[in-house]
């Protein structure tokens, strides 16, 4: 029986470019920002939207000249 050398590939690293991190990265944040976002667009109005505000007429409309102070 004849033995045959076997020669290994050398292990090369990965090499990744800027632009490649910069894929990766924003791959990586992908879901966060969907869920974000899903949570902004479903979060509803804020409580204070929900009051109905003073009636028309109940507020005093203030001028103040030059001089004047509150």
């Amino acid at each position: 029986m004849t033995t045959i050398p076997l020669t290994l590939a050398p292990r090369t690293r990965l090499r990744m470019t800027r632009r490649g991190r910069r894929v990766l990265v924003f791959l990586a944040a992908l879901p966060f920002l969907i869920g974000v976002s899903a949570g902004i667009v479903s979060g509803g109005a804020a409580l204070a939207s929900r009051d109905a505000g003073a009636p028309a007429g109940t507020y005093q409309t203030v001028t103040v000249e030059a001089g004047d102070s509150l």
